[in-house]
């Protein structure tokens, strides 16, 4: 339930944010974090919570399908699908190389729109 909700929450926002931003004639980008629990290889560390949560994986896919046809929409939940370091410090939180990572993906998304000139 609580994460049905959230879900349909976010989504929800970033429609609403997307017509208000238009209107305004504001560029709006929107990134969707990355979590431990998606598209991250946990069994070979110790920091990150062992546990699977179906429920962020079933949330994250609803998010993405809703928001396909949001232009400036991005998922990052497979930012740390193959990484160097840990991303994590501990359960949910960046670690700084996990910090830098998520900023180089989203300043290579703002680039690329000042390039276009959105």
């Amino acid at each position: 339930m609580g994460v049905r909700k959230i879900t349909s929450s976010y989504v929800r926002y970033v429609k609403l944010t997307t017509v208000a931003c238009k209107e305004k004639n504001i560029i709006c980008l929107f990134f969707l974090q990355p979590v431990p629990f998606v598209n991250y290889d946990r069994s070979a560390e110790i920091i990150s919570i062992k546990q699977d949560f179906p429920q962020f994986k079933a949330g994250y896919e609803v998010i993405k399908k809703e928001l396909e046809p949001v232009t400036n929409f991005y998922a990052l939940d497979d930012a740390f699908a193959h990484p160097h370091e840990l991303p994590y410090v501990d359960a949910i939180h960046y670690s700084p190389y996990g910090n830098r990572v998520l900023a180089e993906l989203i300043y290579r998304k703002v680039r690329d729109h000042l390039r276009r000139g959105e």
